[in-house]
Formats: structure tokens, C-alpha cells, sequence
């Protein structure tokens, strides 16, 4: 039920309503064969009904060996994820409340089950990726060497990816985008660009890699080198950057592999953590008018990314009207969740892309 589930959302959010195909079908039957698309609504109603009778299949959690495979936290973190797409400008135009409310009631239900088995915002951001099964992680894909690796070169400093590089590198745009480690926002008119990192939060440095940055991957440790991004003629071919924004991805990447065993990195992938429930709570609190809520959310999510939370106690957070909070999720969503895959989908759920993403190349 949950897979079904999981399959028909990934046709769904692309394609609206498909046909919905609940029974085996007879191979030489055209008429059986020949299903008509479904609506979306019927579509995302057999979604939730499969969701619901997952979550009473499920175990409420695995053990041993068995630790990883889909549980009844995930059913109910996928459901309200659902939910939020639903409620959104991509699936809700004229934003019916109701949809609003059933996201906040599935998201607001995630959470207390979620926390009732041990999860949680874990207190490190700059551990979410390299403590493996830490309480944040809900959904996740494990990966283990021998039998369950991957090739992890090409966002990996020239230097040490085998001549694969350029995959996920950060924008100006994203690295602008993170606060100041007091919750003031980047000002290109008063901050030097020759020093971008500095008095940035531990979520900044978890995620982006700077010229200068400390070592992060085993083969810097090993070599006792800082990641360096500038031209150097004498090493660097032709004098090519070695990154073609000046950045590069630190989060999730497999810190115990060298260049020599990038082709064996086994460090999980998470689908879905804590920090995704919360802020579908938190985002869906805001659109039935739950203000303090919503902006509670966003004072927890800045609080364990290492920003500061001021006199005021608001880590930065200037919003206080339904519009303005709104657009703190959508720079919260851009910045908690880079490089996880869920920008895009965010940005069409939103229906944003062509705004933001307008005459960017």
C-alpha cells in the first residue's frame, strides 16, 4: 500500500490525474487494458486511503537488520507531505482552506506520532547527513560497501574526483541567500565579496564549501588541506576554475572515501526527516492563520542551524504578516533543504519557478 502509494504521488505531481490501476490487469483484454486517466482529486483520495491502510500495516518501528524498511512514521511524514502539495498553488489555485486545514491536521498528527517514537530536530546541522539513523531521519535509502555503493566524484573538488567535477556546485544566489550567524541577511552593498563566509551559522558551513574551507573530505584530512577554489595556472590546466561558481557542495557527501574509492561511497540518503514535517506544519499553520505556530517553526529550524537568536528572540525573522511568512518558508525551504532535491518540486509546488528561476542560467 505505502509503495503504490509512493509510485501513483511521483505520476501525480508531474502529470495531474493518470489512470488509476487497482486490480491485475488481463494482458489480452484491450478494454482492461485501456484505462482512462483518472481525476486528480480520485487519484489523491486512493493515495491517502493507501497511506491510511499502510499506516495500520506497519509496524510502528524495525529492528535489527530490518531497521530502515517503511514504518508507520513514514506513512503518516509522507502523507502530510502529500497533503501540503495538495493545498498548494500547483494543485490548488484558488487555495480552498479545507485542503490547508487537512494539511496542517496530517502535518500536526506526523509530528506528535513522529516525536512519540524518538524523533526529532537533531542538534547538530552539521551532523543530519554524517550521523547515520540520527533521530531526524525518517525515510531513508541505506548504503553500505561492500553490496550498496555509489559513485560520488563529480561534486568532489577537481583535485580529488578523477577528473569528474562540476555536479551541485552552489549559486552566489543560494550562498547570498543563508543569514549572517546573528539572523541578519547578506547585504552585497556593505559585506565583501572576497570573504563571503565569514559570521555565518553552522548550517552554512555544513552545506557550502568556500575558497579556504576547512578540510571535509578524508582526502584533505589526509593531505592537510583547506579546499582552495582560485586559478593557479602552475596546477590547474589552462587555468580553468576548478569550480565554475567559486562553490561546492559539502552536505551530504561521503566523507570516508578517497579519490580512490569515490566509486564506493556508501554514506545514506535521506528522503524524509523531522525538519520536513515541521515545516509542512509550520507552512500549512500559516495559511489557516495559526501565526505563532508558524513562526514558532521557523525560530526552531534557525535556532538548530547555529543562528543566533537576538534580543528579540526572532533569530533574524522579521515576518509577522500571512504574506511576509510565507516568504520566509520559501527562503527556509531554499536553504534548510539544499542540495536534497526538493527544490525544484518546492519552487513548482509554489508556483514559483518561472519568478525565481526567470533568466537564470
Amino acid at each position: 500500500f505505502f509503495w503504490r502509494a509512493w509510485a501513483y504521488w511521483q505520476m501525480v505531481v508531474n502529470y495531474g490525474g493518470v489512470p488509476l490501476i487497482l486490480e491485475v490487469q488481463e494482458r489480452d483484454n484491450i478494454e482492461s487494458l485501456q484505462v482512462k486517466r483518472s481525476k486528480t482529486s480520485e487519484c489523491v483520495s486512493q493515495i491517502l486511503n493507501d497511506l491510511n491502510q499502510a499506516f495500520e500495516l506497519l509496524p510502528v518501528v524495525w529492528t535489527g537488520s530490518d531497521i530502515g524498511r517503511m514504518d508507520k512514521s513514514v506513512s503518516v511524514a509522507f502523507k502530510a507531505r502529500v497533503l501540503l502539495y495538495y493545498a498548494s498553488p500547483q494543485f490548488n489555485p484558488t487555495n480552498i482552506e479545507s485542503r490547508w486545514q487537512d494539511a496542517y491536521d496530517a502535518a500536526k498528527e506526523a509530528k506528535e506520532f513522529c516525536e512519540a517514537q524518538g524523533k526529532g530536530l537533531y542538534e547538530s546541522s552539521a551532523g543530519i547527513w554524517t550521523d547515520e539513523l540520527n533521530k531526524e531521519v525518517i525515510m531513508v535509502r541505506q548504503y553500505s560497501d561492500p553490496g550498496a555503493t555509489y559513485f560520488v566524484g563529480c561534486p568532489r573538488p577537481i583535485l580529488w574526483s578523477a577528473n569528474c567535477t562540476g555536479w551541485d556546485q552552489a549559486t552566489l544566489d543560494l550562498v547570498e541567500a543563508f543569514p549572517l550567524v546573528d539572523g541578519r541577511p547578506w547585504d552585497p552593498n556593505t559585506m565583501s565579496y572576497d570573504t563571503p563566509h565569514r559570521n555565518r551559522s553552522e548550517r552554512f558551513y555544513a552545506t557550502i564549501g568556500y575558497n579556504g574551507a576547512a578540510p571535509y573530505l578524508k582526502d584533505m584530512v589526509d593531505q592537510n588541506s583547506n579546499l582552495w577554489t582560485y586559478i593557479d595556472k602552475g596546477v590547474h590546466m589552462d587555468g580553468v576554475l576548478p569550480t565554475s561558481t567559486s562553490f561546492y557542495r559539502v552536505k551530504a557527501m561521503d566523507r570516508t572515501v578517497d579519490v580512490n574509492g569515490i566509486d564506493r561511497a556508501s554514506m545514506d540518503w535521506i528522503e524524509i526527516r523531522f525538519a520536513e514535517v515541521l515545516m509542512t506544519y509550520g507552512e500549512a499553520a500559516n495559511e489557516i492563520g495559526n501565526t505563532q505556530e508558524a513562526l514558532q517553526v521557523l525560530y526552531d529550524i534557525r535556532d538548530r542551524a547555529g543562528i543566533q537568536p537576538g534580543n528579540d528572540n526572532k533569530y533574524g525573522i522579521t515576518a509577522s504578516t500571512q504574506e511576509d511568512i510565507r516568504k520566509a518558508y520559501q527562503l527556509e525551504n531554499q536553504l534548510e533543504f539544499a542540495f536534497e532535491g526538493k527544490r525544484i518540486p518546492t519552487l513548482r509546488r509554489l508556483r514559483q519557478w518561472d519568478k525565481v528561476l526567470n533568466n537564470m542560467t
